[in-house]
């Protein structure tokens, strides 16, 4: 038996034919709206009260929204203010008037959060979460925000070093420092409130107690028997083309012009004075935060006149010692050891892996030796 032929299925534009006629700007109702007025206008062609009525007629046909739309595509239907006589407006090109809404609203969050971001780099905390009246007095105040950082810096520095005292141990040493710092913010920072003059006093004094604690508990391995200079404390170092010049062991500047972000710049150890082809040398390690996440271990020299430009070491390694040393040639050699990671390991893991690097100084600049 034969199969019948399928009729041809009409087109779109057969199919949606009002659609069609709304897009294009056509009146929909046009067509019923004449008709009623020909049927008015034909049977009472004299009669003022049909007139009247026939334009209520064609005014419903073109407010009413149902009737102006098509009422069987969701798409084209008029949104609920539309939908009411008192309200005729169109739905604003590319969205409603809920999409635009969040739109500006999406906008606006993500300036203040822009905005915040900037400010909460104010101190070492993050001042969008101040906890108490001191905290948030620190954000307010940019010198208190510099005491700050420059306190976390050494805080930290003291938590990633390994302390001096051998018979000591290492987690026992930090533990007791973090206890120590836990209570200088209750019973010392806290308990200042919103006073400027107190907190100042406070991080003041707590910078020198850790800087203290460092020059005692930091492990400087030596070679000589002479003391090292204050000269490499305030000294000039070249940090990836930067010089940056300490100033009693650190620099605090803007990480950019105009920004809330602070760069920190440390001496983290330094070695005993060696005597190089006349001149006093010394070799030291800095640790530069520049402001984000990271936090840099540097090599370097201090010298009179400038020395070698710093070498990076790694991104947030734990320091250990530095020496430098007379090599059998007549120059020097820079010995530094510090803790590392393995490789693609996540920055959270603690540096574990025992890493010792040797630098040769020839013509003013450190190369490392392999092999």
């Amino acid at each position: 038996m034969a199969t019948p032929p399928r009729q041809a299925k009409p087109s779109r534009r057969r199919q949606c034919r009002r659609c069609y006629r709304y897009r294009h700007g056509i009146d929909i109702d046009s067509g019923n709206s004449n008709s009623n007025s020909n049927s008015n206008s034909n049977s009472n062609s004299n009669s003022n009260s049909n007139s009247n009525s026939n334009s209520n007629s064609n005014s419903n046909g073109n407010g009413n929204g149902n009737s102006s739309r098509h009422r069987y595509h969701p798409h084209l239907r008029r949104t609920p203010y539309e939908r009411s006589s008192n309200y005729p407006l169109e739905v604003p090109q590319g969205g409603s008037m809920s999409t635009n809404m969040k739109r500006l609203m999406t906008a606006a969050l993500g300036a203040a959060l822009a905005f915040g971001a900037l400010s909460a780099r104010a101190a070492s905390f993050d001042c969008a979460h101040a906890a108490n009246a001191a905290e948030r007095a620190i954000c307010g105040t940019p010198a208190l925000g510099e005491l700050d950082v420059r306190m976390a810096a050494y805080y930290e520095m003291l938590q990633n070093a390994r302390p001096a005292d051998e018979g000591m141990a290492y987690r026992e040493f930090r533990d007791a420092l973090r206890d120590e710092q836990q209570r200088w913010r209750q019973r010392t920072r806290d308990a200042c409130g919103a006073r400027i003059d107190c907190l100042t006093n406070a991080y003041t004094a707590r910078i020198a107690a850790l800087r203290g604690v460092a020059a005692e508990r930091l492990v400087l391995r030596m070679t000589g028997g002479s003391a090292a200079s204050a000269g490499a404390a305030d000294a000039t170092y070249a940090i990836e083309g930067e010089s940056i010049t300490l100033a009693n062991g650190e620099s605090v500047r803007p990480a950019a012009p105009g920004s809330a972000m602070k760069r920190v710049t440390t001496l983290v150890a330094r070695s005993a004075v060696a005597t190089i082809a006349g001149r006093p040398v010394e070799a030291v390690l800095l640790s530069d935060d520049p402001g984000g996440s990271g936090r840099f271990l540097y090599v370097a020299t201090a010298q009179p006149g400038g020395g070698a430009p710093a070498v990076l070491l790694g991104d947030r390694v734990k320091p250990v010692s530095v020496s430098i040393e007379r090599a059998a040639t007549g120059g020097a050699v820079v010995v530094v050891e510090y803790l590392d990671r393995p490789e693609g390991a996540p920055f959270a893991q603690a540096p574990t892996i025992k890493i010792v690097r040797r630098f040769a100084l020839e013509q003013g600049r450190l190369v490392e030796q392999r092999g």
